[in-house]
């Protein structure tokens, strides 16, 4: 960030608001000196009037709300402009801004004088959001904005976004909103054209700008019959079938064609799965309350409803993108129709959702089964989640077929149980219980399971799909110390010689492995093999002898190397 300099930059957080105050922090953060210059050339502008008395000269820093993102392309020929938008904001080109973790946010907050316990309580009510903690402190400066209390935005926060173009999207706001399309649509533009609106028009797609921010300040006014209407618009959605699922692999487009999936536009399913995840884990800053049960329950019961979930494939298959955001906001129901259907015949299901053979086009469509890993990634961290999203990753790694796409179910498990970065909040204990649970239950690809968690001189992750908005257990979790490290190193190699022990192809495996095993292990691993040679043909203790013997030569030929074994 340097004033003087011309161009355009886009920040987009959970609220305009809260992009906004990340820019302001960053100044106020720089080293004295420039944080002086930095504050006397920056310029948040908040009114038209304010844009336009900006001196021709330029060299400012401009920071433009979303009401004023039009005025960018003329103010950047002489500054330095940065657009700050809202979590549903439709741009490209766009710096997001992470989650903070709720150890992060609670630390922020203990700096403001809060006590701990108070602070980590804080942290998990808004869901470590700035600008839901700014609603909820009374002594915040935030005041709510005039559209707070309007009843006519309540429906449509639960809708969360949709395309006005789309027949079949307009049906559902309409039966959301109990109202004629036109009527729903007078309300929309009554409110975007209001101060600090709550929602954006871009073309012909209607977006909720902030919808934490937005949930938090209607959630008192979602009652029974706005939820009993979400109920409905969720069962429509989400039980339609995903077109694209019966068309052969050899006919799938290698660009697929925005609409050939679904009759509802990506903006609604979005919307609606944001609007229950919400629900389930903003509830109480929202002050939303459920008939009859918690809003927990009553997600449960919104997601377990959909038509045959539990029965055919298709429906699970066909929740797609949507698939991580609703197994966080509803892990239970999804959870569970997961490990049915996928229980059955395989020849019922693989075919289905692993599509994109080995051969196929690098850019051929995204394989089905790649939303499910990314809903059990989602799902495993969540400690209490985390045995049943490895059974089933387990399920789908042993009937998977090999494809182009590297999203593939033995990847996702590795990633998830690295000793050395785990990517789930469960202690050390319990993922070195899970991992030995799973493997002795499919011992075939629980033993490739157990070598890949085996050390690695150079090791790498790209890591899991986190979790959007829900904690499971982030405020409790430590950092992966070095000791929980070489347990869980351990106790793999351990499970690693148990699984190999009598089998002749698996030892041989282990061979490579050797040098990065501790001391112990290695010499368990080398009687094993000893024992295992003195029982096996002519044959087999060839090909086991010369693998040892391209592994010695390999260690002998480089005598001085630290890697090399004496």
């Amino acid at each position: 960030m340097s004033a003087g300099l011309q161009g355009l930059s886009k920040w987009q957080a959970d609220s305009d608001t809260e992009a906004a105050l990340f820019v302001a922090a960053a100044i106020r953060g720089a080293e004295s000196e420039l944080s002086k210059f930095l504050l006397s050339k920056t310029l948040f502008i908040d009114s038209l009037e304010g844009a336009r008395q900006m001196p021709p000269s330029g060299g400012f820093i401009l920071v433009l709300f979303p009401e004023h993102h039009r005025l960018g392309a003329a103010l950047e020929r002489t500054n330095q402009v940065i657009l700050v938008l809202g979590a549903n904001s439709i741009a490209s080109g766009v710096e997001s801004l992470d989650q903070m973790s709720t150890q992060d946010f609670a630390t922020g907050l203990r700096s403001m004088g809060i006590g701990e316990d108070e602070a980590f309580r804080l942290a998990g009510i808004c869901c470590r959001s700035v600008i839901v903690f700014s609603r909820l402190n009374a002594r915040g400066t935030v005041a709510p904005p005039d559209w707070s209390n309007d009843a006519d935005l309540v429906p449509i926060v639960l809708a969360g976004g949709w395309d006005e173009s789309n027949d079949h999207d307009r049906a559902v706001l309409a039966a959301l909103c109990n109202k004629t399309y036109n009527q729903v649509d007078l309300d929309a533009r009554r409110l975007a054209s209001l101060p600090d609106a709550p929602l954006d028009l871009d073309g012909q797609v209607w977006t909720v700008r902030s919808p934490k921010d937005a949930f938090t300040l209607t959630g008192a006014l979602i009652g029974n019959v706005h939820q009993q209407r979400l109920r409905d618009a969720c069962t429509t959605v989400y039980s339609e079938i995903d077109q694209t699922l019966d068309v052969p692999d050899e006919d799938q487009p290698i660009i697929p064609t925005r609409g050939a999936d679904f009759r509802h536009s990506e903006w609604l399913r979005r919307g609606l799965s944001r609007t229950l995840l919400l629900v389930s884990g903003l509830h109480e800053a929202a002050r939303f309350r459920a008939i009859g049960a918690t809003p927990g329950q009553f997600v449960d019961g919104v997601v377990g409803g959909l038509r045959d979930l539990a029965l055919d494939i298709r429906v699970l298959a066909s929740l797609k993108s949507e698939f991580p955001t609703l197994i966080e906001a509803a892990p239970s129901p999804l959870a569970s129709a997961l490990e049915r259907v996928l229980g059955g015949n395989s020849e019922n299901w693989a075919p289905i959702i692993f599509r994109g053979k080995k051969g196929s086009p690098l850019f051929a469509q995204t394989s089905p089964h790649t939303y499910i890993l990314w809903a059990l990634e989602t799902l495993a961290w969540n400690p209490e989640y985390l045995f049943k999203a490895a059974s089933i990753l387990m399920t789908l790694a042993q009937f998977d077929p090999g494809g182009a796409t590297q999203n593939r179910p033995m990847n996702s498990l590795r990633a998830i149980f690295l000793a050395w970065r785990p990517q789930t909040y469960a202690p050390v204990t319990e993922r070195i219980a899970v991992v030995r649970r799973i493997c002795l239950a499919r011992t075939e690809v629980g033993f490739k399971l157990a070598l890949a968690l085996l050390p690695v001189a150079h090791d790498v992750t790209h890591g899991t799909l986190k979790p959007r908005l829900r904690d499971f257990g982030d405020a409790r979790k430590a950092q992966a110390a070095g000791e929980d490290i070489a347990t869980a190193f351990r106790a793999y190699a351990e499970l690693a010689l148990g699984l190999a022990d009598g089998h002749l192809q698996r030892l041989a495996a282990l061979i490579d492995r050797l040098a990065e095993l501790e001391p112990q292990s290695r010499e368990q691993a080398i009687i094993s093999i000893r024992s295992a040679a003195g029982a096996a043909s002519a044959e087999d203790k060839y090909e086991l002898w010369t693998k040892l013997r391209k592994f010695t030569q390999h260690h002998r030929g480089f005598p001085t190397a630290k890697w090399a074994l004496p």
